[in-house]
């Protein structure tokens, strides 16, 4: 009897030591790895057929483009980067010079039968420039914005390369809430008249350095989610400037802060696109092949930066970038 008093004693003792050690340890959040992920959607038989993903390059409206180098970069989509047809200062007026660069570029995608994306930057209360932003507190402005974006859709509505719009509406100084409510009253407005028609809505712009935290985004019908990668500046993989934030940058990162928008798509059932818009510097190649891998797992539609910008954001610029594009693109 001693004998099994001592046992029952010494087990009890035991487990009240390990209990200890386990209170007593940090708890600490485990960065995932690229096998994790790969772990993760293997276990939940959720790899999607990237193929039938969207994969875009940027074209700035206002400069020439290469349809040649479209074609050979094997993209699908074009998100057509377009000031909005309407003057962004009272009274509105028409801007007949947008206006014919809208017509004259749309009408060469589609002679050429490329499918694209208008991306509308400008428009009632809000310049492309950031200099005027007055939309967000001005509702009048949002409908008209709204109203414009009709007339943008409208003309283009029937043409079969037609996917859509975007509306970038690029501001940090304004709340993030703000920022939404003023997206969704435009978004509502114009699917009142184009319930159909597809619309990207670009997530707050400091979303990816934020780590995608407390997204408040609307629900919202037949929207696809927009999710711009951005930096003024990277040195891959070390360290990279965003709006607002200097934020260490390399794989993992990359990979746990996709995994965060991963998980909200999958809760919220929507349509996600990531839109890598970087200065294409030394090592930026290797950057994109990072995001090309983890993309690879987290299947989300694609948008790499400009192909005609003419400045570091244009990665036709720099031919290792062009290289890791045509390898995935195959």
């Amino acid at each position: 009897m001693k004998k099994i008093y001592i046992i029952i004693v010494s087990f009890v003792l035991l487990a009240s030591f390990a209990a200890i050690k386990s209170m007593s340890e940090p708890k600490t959040n485990k960065v995932p790895t690229i096998q994790d992920a790969k772990n993760k959607i293997e276990d939940k038989a959720a790899v999607s057929d990237i193929d039938n993903k969207i994969r875009a390059v940027y074209i700035d409206g206002r400069l020439p483009f290469n349809i040649s180098m479209i074609k050979e970069l094997k993209v699908n989509t074009i998100v057509l980067s377009q000031e909005g047809v309407r003057m962004p200062a009272a009274p509105y007026k028409t801007n007949y010079r947008a206006l014919k660069s809208l017509e004259k570029n749309t009408k060469e995608l589609e002679k050429s039968e490329i499918d694209y994306i208008i991306d509308i930057n400008s428009g009632p209360g809000f310049s492309s420039d950031g200099k005027i932003s007055s939309i967000f507190a001005n509702d009048t402005e949002a409908l008209y914005f709204a109203k414009m974006s009709c007339e943008v859709i409208k003309r283009h509505v029937s043409n079969k390369n037609f996917k859509g719009i975007m509306i970038s509406l690029e501001n940090t100084n304004v709340l993030e809430d703000n920022y939404y409510n003023t997206l969704k009253y435009i978004i509502n407005k114009i699917q009142n008249s184009y319930p159909d028609v597809n619309i990207i809505l670009n997530l707050y712009p400091c979303s990816f350095e934020n780590n995608f935290e407390n997204l408040s985004v609307p629900e919202l019908k037949n929207v696809t989610l927009n999710a711009v990668i951005y930096f003024k500046g990277m040195s891959y993989p070390m360290y990279a400037t965003g709006y607002k934030a200097s934020l260490k940058i390399n794989k993992n990162v990359i990979l746990s802060n996709l995994q965060i928008l991963k998980e909200f798509q999958e809760k919220n059932k929507t349509n996600m696109m990531i839109t890598i818009k970087t200065p294409w510097t030394e090592k930026s190649d290797i950057f994109l092949q990072d995001v090309y891998e983890i993309n690879k797992m987290l299947s989300f539609n694609l948008n790499i930066g400009y192909i005609n910008s003419f400045d570091d954001y244009d990665f036709t610029k720099n031919e290792d970038v062009l290289k890791v594009i045509k390898r995935n693109n195959k």
